[in-house]
């Protein structure tokens, strides 16, 4: 009989998220068999966001997630045998269901929540106001997910607390995970750059969160230094109001580049990059959060440059793996665009540390482990062979 572990890893998930491509990736090439049950509800992100402003009163919505759901339980009743089942992120409507198959199957619950929905929806991106019904409902039913797992992955300590007072959870169910990065992605030479210009990139959804207006008013700050030259790559919620915002300003130095790009293609505009920016947003979420990009800058061997905050400070060490900014503060960015301008050795050294950091705790195979050892402790107690009872004399 085969020992290998096997899992389902169910919902409606995003492939393309790198959360759930290094989780997956890094869990088939740790020799765990991991059987996708994916259906989508929506076509891309701008769907999804489109149909969380419109609220959770709308009949197309609950069509969807009936049709949806009714192919994943469907697939799943016809899965062979396994060990545990996980809900990929973002999977908030996939839970309940995902509950009860496991229920059914007397299977493990793992949830990959990452983030608040509600924090998200109605805090950071202001798609309802927190008055509205819908806004209330989502409330009331996030409260309600976050008991039905048996371990719940998010991505800083800081993020747990949150839901620990807002929900009602206790620390137990509560595992952090990093999101990592692909360790297939071209890494930039560490060595100190010669002339040209100093390329500030940004990639990204330009969601409120990521604080595009404060990256604006530095390079307004930088418009003299005729060498810095901004790159804002991607599109999204802000993106109209931050072309307006840099027309307004006369930026002369900020190029924006809207066509959203594959990794591998990302990978290769960005290299060579002077620095990468992380997140400058003012939300409370901004405080509790580590980017993607984060992830990616340190993989990709760019300097990073990000806002100073708790949960960032969970990774990362300033000055040891990226510059760290004051929130809400475009002098301290601008100050640290320069500081690595003028100082190559320094981006050089944070190019280097940060890789190592990388390596250590944000490939797919670190993140696997991770994931393993929550596995572990769901799956091992049932396939232990239970201890016979003493006869009675």
């Amino acid at each position: 009989m085969s020992t290998r572990l096997r899992i389902c890893y169910l919902g409606a998930y995003d492939r393309e998220h790198v959360r759930n491509s290094v989780i997956i990736g890094g869990l088939r090439r740790a020799g765990v068999e991991v059987i996708e049950i994916h259906e989508p509800i929506w076509r891309d992100t701008a769907e999804r966001v489109s149909s969380a402003s419109r609220g959770l009163l709308q009949p197309r919505l609950w069509y969807r997630l009936a049709r949806a759901h009714a192919t994943l339980a469907w697939r799943y009743i016809k899965t062979p045998q396994h060990d545990l089942v996980i809900v990929g992120y973002p999977g908030h409507p996939e839970l309940p269901l995902a509950r009860l198959l496991t229920w059914l199957r007397r299977k493990p619950l793992l949830w990959d929540a990452l983030t608040s929905l509600y924090e998200t929806v109605i805090e950071d991106r202001g798609l309802l106001s927190p008055a509205s019904p819908s806004a209330r409902l989502l409330l009331q039913a996030e409260k309600l997910l976050y008991r039905l797992p048996d371990r719940i992955l998010i991505d800083t300590h800081t993020q747990a607390l949150l839901i620990q007072s807002r929900y009602g959870i206790g620390p137990k169910r509560l595992r952090r995970v990093w999101v990592g990065a692909p360790d297939d992605l071209p890494c930039t030479d560490q060595r100190a750059p010669t002339g040209g210009d100093f390329r500030v990139v940004y990639f990204g959804k330009f969601i409120p969160l990521h604080g595009l207006e404060q990256v604006l008013r530095a390079a307004y700050l930088l418009r003299d230094q005729p060498d810095i030259r901004f790159e804002l790559m991607g599109s999204g919620q802000t993106y109209p109001e931050m072309r307006q915002m840099a027309k307004e300003l006369g930026l002369d130095n900020v190029r924006f580049m809207p066509e959203w790009l594959p990794l591998n293609v990302l990978a290769q505009r960005v290299a060579g990059a002077g620095a990468c920016l992380g997140i400058f947003g003012v939300a409370a979420k901004t405080q509790r959060v580590i980017p993607t990009k984060a992830y990616l800058a340190l993989a990709l061997g760019i300097p990073l440059i990000t806002n100073d905050s708790p949960g960032i400070r969970e990774l990362l060490v300033p000055d040891i793996h990226a510059l760290l900014c004051r929130p809400n503060d475009p002098e301290s960015l601008a100050a640290a665009i320069l500081r690595l301008r003028d100082n190559p050795d320094l981006a050089v050294r944070l190019v280097r540390q940060g890789r190592a950091l990388y390596d250590s705790q944000g490939t797919p195979a670190a993140i696997a482990a991770q994931v393993q050892a929550i596995i572990a402790e769901l799956t091992l107690p049932s396939m232990r062979i239970p201890k016979k009872k003493a006869p009675r004399r």
